[in-house]
Order: structure tokens, then C-alpha cells, then sequence
């Protein structure tokens, strides 16, 4: 071999190997050193190569204070909006509509079992995963039902964990190490500051009317899941915590993704296709970035962040400016939603307290947009048993603003709690076995909808 092809294979195996920003960085010094003395045929590959590891790697493109900015060298902040008819239809508007009762037949309008009651592995009665989210409402509005104190979950059975979740939320397979993240926190306290994404799931009946006491109990059964009718445990599948659509698969969740938010993902849908949404799988925007600029821990580096994502190899898809300005619009109305939900309607009974003044932190997009490359990511649907299965849009883009607020200093809801090792109870252990008993079921019937809602969205 010449020397030339003797330093572009030395090249390429760094290119191989570079997993860090420094390293990939040293392999295009090296580049540019060379190239002139790199055949022309070999010049495009090489760069393709170069190109792809920064991708996989996750480092050249958008970060997050790259994309969302703010309008001037100060925090942009979103002052404390108005009790007005304006921003309470947008709050109305930002929730799913409540699902109806005939109150003749006592029928539910508006859902429809999807899957099929049946005998399965020695189970009578269980109703399919495809109906969790009307478990959840049915048990909730059941009189004197009691609310479930326990925590959600983190650890599972790792061949139960690979099922569910095949890939981490970056498309590379899943991992031993890797961990399941929740987008509402699993203790009782932090998840019920989330307490308006009950609303956003299961509907407000009526904005001008405050969160009484029965309201607020109904919420709280909403979000951790109501005992059953002997008061003995959870009615399986009941609780939004608890559900598969509101966890995600991360590496090292409990740092990047909770304590020091390093990983930001937005759903790339308007607003009425997110309400409406019915299990399918969507892409979404996945930006990633250090969460301070000097920080103690150095396991806090942009380096680690990457490595951390572990973007699948060879996925290079991109966002284009629309998708990055859909997923930006709908942020921004959450956003004003949210701010609503904890200035105006935040029940009394709800324990959390909001940052001072109630401002947030409000993004604006880089003004050359269209010039950066911003990460695409794909989660798949549900009965589909590909890929990472897609969490509810509400939720993910719920869980988008939190971070974001929490980098610019705002608390707009209670920080995620510490992971503990703790082992999952019994009730947990038998929800995922039936999960998993019923999405097979699923898998198996013509119907696709994992809500099992046939939500009709009005136009806002």
C-alpha cells in the first residue's frame, strides 16, 4: 500500500471508532490535511463517512439552545397571561373532548372497545391494552373509589423491558443499561404538579368552573390509577404514570433526561393531530445539549450526552424547516397552556408551588433555521411490535416543555425524584404481563387503536 492509502485506512478506522466529539473532530483536522492528496474517487466516500459518524455520533447537529433561543441576550420570557375567554378556549382547546354519557343507556360516546373480552392464559374478562386510557377514566369516576399511593415503576424483567420497548428512543437497540424513563413522574406528590395533563388526556368539562374537591380527587385517580372495588389493589391498566404511553427508553434517564435535562424531543404534529392522535406512530424533533455550560459533574459534557443518545447507525433523517417549525408551534401552545393551567386553574389541594411571578421561559426559533440540521427521530405505533412504541404526544411534548423551562430556570412543575432501587410489587409485575398477553391479542384483531377513543377534534 502507499502511504496515501496507507493514512486513509487509518482514517477510516477512526472514523469507525470516534464516538466522542474530540475524536471526530481530530479525524476532520486529519481530513482537511489530506484531502489534497486524496483520489478523487475516494473523496466523496470518505466525506459520506465522516458525514455519517457525525451524525450517529449526534454532534453536529442543532443543539438545543442552538434552535430555541431567545429574542434577545436575556431569557425570553412569557409574562403572566391574562384570564381571558382567548387564553381559556386555548386551554380548552389544547385538551382532548371529554367523552360523553348517554344518560339513558349509561353508554360512553366517543369510545369504542377496540379489542375484543376474552379468555387468555387462564384470564377471564381482561380487556385489551388497546383500552387502557377508558380503564383509566371508568375506574376514576367510579364513586368512593380510593386512589393508588404507590410509585410507578423504572426497573422490569429485562426480556419484558425488550419487548415492550425493542429500541431506545434513538432507534439502536435496546441495552441492559438502558432505562425506562417517565414522561408524568411516578411518585404521587411530583406527578400530581403534572395534575392538567389529566384535562389534556381526558378533557375539561368546563374551564370557567375551579377544580373543587371531587374534581381534584378524580384527578388524582386519573393520574396514579384507582383500587379496586375491594380497596385492595389497583384496577389493572388505570393510572397515566403507569402507562406505556408514558414512558420512553432512554440511557442514563435519571441524569439527562430528569435531574440535568440534556435531551429535549418534540413531537412533530399540530396541535389537532396530537389531541387526536389514536396509537399510530409519528416522528419528532430530537435535540440533545450540555445542561450547563460549567458544571461539577463531568459525566454533564456534551460528549457524554452523545454518546448517551446512541443515534442509530446509519440514521441520518434530518427535519426540514416545516416539521422544525409544526413541532415548534405546537410547544409554544402548550407552553401557553401549561402557563394558564398553573397561574389560573391550579387546584387548592394541589401541594406544588409555582416559581415566582408564574413566567416561563417562551422559544423562539434560530432565525436561520432552515440552515441547521436538526435530528429527526421515528416512534413507531403500538401493534406495529417495531421499534420504540410511540408515547402519548401530550405527554412527550408535556415533558419537552418541563426540561426546557428547568434549563432556563423556571419550575413550572415538580423536579423528577431521585431513581431507588426498590423491587416492582406485585400489582406492576402482574400490569406487564398483561400488557404484554394483551397487545399479542392485539396484534391479532383487525382494530389499531391503543386509546380505544373514537375522538371527534373540533376545530379551534
Amino acid at each position: 500500500m502507499t502511504d496515501n492509502q496507507t493514512d486513509l485506512a487509518e482514517l477510516f478506522r477512526k472514523i469507525i471508532k470516534s464516538d466522542t466529539v474530540e475524536e471526530l473532530r481530530q479525524v476532520c483536522e486529519e481530513y482537511e490535511e489530506m484531502k489534497e492528496s486524496i483520489p478523487e474517487n475516494w473523496k466523496e466516500i470518505t466525506i459520506e463517512a465522516i458525514e455519517t459518524a457525525k451524525k450517529t455520533a449526534g454532534i453536529f447537529y442543532a443543539r438545543i439552545d442552538e434552535l430555541f433561543i431567545s429574542e434577545s441576550e436575556s431569557v425570553n420570557k412569557l409574562k403572566l397571561l391574562k384570564e381571558t375567554a382567548e387564553t381559556k378556549a386555548l386551554y380548552k382547546g389544547c385538551c382532548r373532548p371529554c367523552p360523553s354519557i348517554n344518560v339513558n343507556t349509561r353508554k360512553r360516546k366517543n369510545v369504542e372497545m377496540k379489542c375484543k373480552t376474552g379468555n387468555t392464559a387462564g384470564t377471564t374478562g381482561v380487556t385489551g391494552t388497546n383500552d387502557v386510557y377508558k380503564i383509566t377514566l371508568d375506574a376514576a369516576e367510579r364513586d368512593n373509589a380510593d386512589v393508588v399511593s404507590s410509585k410507578s415503576k423504572t426497573t422490569f424483567q429485562t426480556n419484558v423491558r425488550n419487548t415492550i420497548w425493542p429500541t431506545m428512543v434513538f432507534g439502536d437497540k435496546a441495552k441492559d443499561s438502558d432505562e425506562v424513563a417517565h414522561l408524568v413522574p411516578r411518585s404521587n406528590k411530583n406527578a400530581e404538579s403534572y395534575w392538567f395533563v389529566a384535562e389534556f388526556l381526558f378533557g375539561c368539562s368546563d374551564v370557567d368552573v375551579d377544580v373543587d374537591a371531587e374534581q381534584w380527587k378524580k384527578i388524582q385517580r386519573l393520574l396514579h390509577g384507582s383500587k379496586n372495588q375491594h380497596g385492595t389493589n389497583r384496577v389493572g391498566n388505570s393510572g397515566i404514570k403507569h402507562m406505556v404511553t408514558n414512558k420512553v427508553l432512554l440511557s442514563s434517564q435519571g441524569l439527562y433526561f430528569d435531574s440535568k435535562p440534556s435531551v429535549i424531543i418534540v413531537p412533530i404534529l399540530s396541535r389537532s393531530d396530537a389531541i387526536g392522535w389514536k396509537g399510530d406512530g409519528y416522528n419528532a424533533i430530537a435535540l440533545i445539549d450540555a445542561y450547563d455550560s460549567i458544571v461539577e459533574d463531568s459525566k454533564s459534557s456534551i460528549e457524554n450526552v452523545c454518546e448517551v443518545t446512541r443515534f442509530k447507525h446509519g440514521s441520518n433523517e434530518e427535519a426540514t424547516k416545516d416539521e422544525v417549525i409544526t413541532a415548534h408551534e405546537l410547544l409554544c401552545e402548550y407552553i401557553r397552556a401549561i402557563a394558564y393551567a398553573q397561574n389560573f386553574r391550579m387546584p387548592e389541594l394541589c401541594e406544588f408551588k409555582l416559581s415566582p411571578e408564574g413566567e416561563m421561559f417562551f422559544p423562539k426559533l434560530h432565525d436561520n433555521v432552515e440552515n441547521l440540521k436538526v435530528r429527526k427521530i421515528t416512534f413507531h405505533s403500538y401493534d406495529s411490535g417495531e421499534g420504540h412504541p410511540a408515547p402519548d404526544p401530550l405527554l412527550l411534548v408535556t415533558k419537552a416543555i418541563a426540561n426546557l423551562q428547568k434549563r432556563n430556570g423556571f419550575k413550572i412543575v415538580a423536579a423528577a425524584e431521585p431513581k431507588d432501587d426498590y423491587l416492582p410489587s406485585e400489582q406492576s409485575i402482574q400490569a406487564e404481563e398483561e400488557y404484554l398477553i394483551e397487545r399479542e391479542r392485539a396484534q391479532n384483531t383487525k382494530f389499531r387503536n391503543p386509546i380505544g377513543f373514537d375522538i371527534i377534534v373540533d376545530a379551534h
